[in-house]
């Protein structure tokens, strides 16, 4: 009676045997009952085996959550992060066969990336409203032994850290934190408290919809961007 199933996949439906995970899936659905719902990120650059795993899926009754961690489409950042290999296009092949079965599909993008800037963050958060799409915004960490912690890495692009500090937290605890990128040569400080707010503003505005029939009216009577109305009403806030 499993109900939920997270894939610890990055690039789920890249090889053939994954069509053969799906079936199996489905397989102990029919038997079972469970699970009823199977989460993963799927591959970046392919739609191969996609469309059959979504397929087999659907009409196994099980609600396959898509997740694509892009963690973002500028091509300066990605280019930045030597993640530039990802072809973001497939992204809207990967979009359209979830829209035809009615399953939801989720991008997670990353806050404070290396290279990116205030406008290039608006514009991935953009991205997934105009495809109506949910964004998982994270803030960027850095891990101990990711390219982003070399030295000569944290140098060229001049990365500041912080680590959170939360009193209710044991000594222990503060220790296992990981450092936020706070700021780079491509945004301040100030952006990145400003980039924190806009991320909790979409959540409320897009993710629980409280602003996006709203948004999307301001849209058609005045050509703005719901990321800039959001924009707006945060700093009027």
């Amino acid at each position: 009676k499993v109900a939920t199933v997270f894939n610890a996949d990055a690039n789920f439906g890249i090889f053939a045997r994954d069509v053969e995970i799906a079936r199996k899936l489905v397989e102990l659905k029919r038997e079972h009952g469970y699970p009823k719902v199977f989460e993963s990120n799927y591959a970046k650059n392919t739609v191969k085996h996609l469309r059959q795993i979504i397929e087999i899926l659907a009409d196994g009754d099980i609600v396959s959550t898509g997740t694509l961690s892009l963690q973002s489409v500028d091509p300066g950042t990605l280019e930045t992060i030597q993640r530039s290999n990802i072809k973001v296009e497939k992204y809207d092949d990967l979009a359209a066969e979830f829209n035809k079965r009615g399953l939801p599909l989720a991008i997670e993008l990353m806050m404070g990336l290396p290279g990116s800037t205030m406008a290039s963050y608006l514009s991935d958060l953009q991205l997934c409203i105009d495809r109506e799409v949910k964004a998982r915004v994270y803030p960027t960490e850095v891990l101990m032994n990711s390219p982003m912690n070399d030295p000569h890495y944290r140098a060229e692009h001049q990365i500041s850290t912080l680590r959170p500090v939360n009193h209710d937290w044991s000594e222990s605890d503060q220790t296992r934190k990981k450092a936020l990128v706070v700021s780079t040569t491509t945004f301040s400080r100030e952006e990145y408290d400003r980039m924190e707010r806009i991320r909790v503003a979409l959540m409320l505005f897009e993710n629980f919809a409280v602003g996006r029939q709203i948004s999307r009216f301001v849209r058609k009577e005045t050509g703005m961007r719901e990321v800039d109305l959001y924009v707006r009403l945060v700093e009027e806030a």
